[in-house]
């Protein structure tokens, strides 16, 4: 027995240690931008989309402030990868609105001083990557299983905090969630 209690006791305050977990630390979540894009209905349908992903990063400081941004490198490999699907968009279009073949199609915008990879190539640069890297803050705030992320609202993102993953299902009061149109979205350690 005299070995026993001090293996409870330290059993009991592992299991405390466990229940007091909070989402404080660096998480990364990667979102399918083709379900995003479905999601909010606002992609072109020649456009394929699909494997292309980006990643978001929060971290959830100990003083209780939090940094939501886009990752830069992911950023730039997603606008890379959208150059080809961008092009055959653009082509696409062009043959379905002409009703040509693609060959006639490549003619027409080549008339027109242009091809489809420079239509694709203007789209890319005209991105305000500064806006899109532009990190929101704030206060963020952990209560039984509602994730806090601003100091002026009492709004809350419904979550599930399992070891290394973060799971956010729902907001809550919320008019316009930063990540409202991502959710559920899964951030990992």
């Amino acid at each position: 027995m005299k070995r026993l209690l001090p293996l409870l006791l330290l059993l009991t305050l592992l299991l405390c240690a466990c229940s007091d977990a909070s989402p404080a630390g660096t998480w990364s979540a990667t979102v399918d931008c083709a379900a995003l894009c479905e999601r909010l209905g606002d992609v072109p349908e020649t456009l394929d989309l699909s494997g292309l992903t980006l990643r978001v990063d929060l971290t959830c400081a100990e003083n209780g402030t939090y940094l939501l941004r886009v990752n830069e490198a992911s950023l730039e490999d997603l606008l890379k990868s959208l150059r080809e699907p961008l092009a055959k968009a653009a082509l696409k279009t062009v043959m379905d609105t002409y009703e040509l073949t693609e060959d006639e199609a490549r003619a027409r915008l080549s008339e027109r001083g242009t091809t489809a990879e420079q239509l694709a190539d203007s789209f890319l640069a005209s991105v305000d990557r500064e806006a899109i890297l532009r990190p929101t803050g704030g206060k963020w705030r952990w209560t039984e299983g509602k994730l806090y992320l601003s100091d002026q609202t009492n709004g809350y993102y419904d979550a599930v905090l399992d070891g290394d993953e973060l799971r956010l299902t729902a907001c809550r009061g919320i008019d316009a969630a930063q990540l409202a149109e991502l959710l559920p979205l899964t951030f990992r350690r």
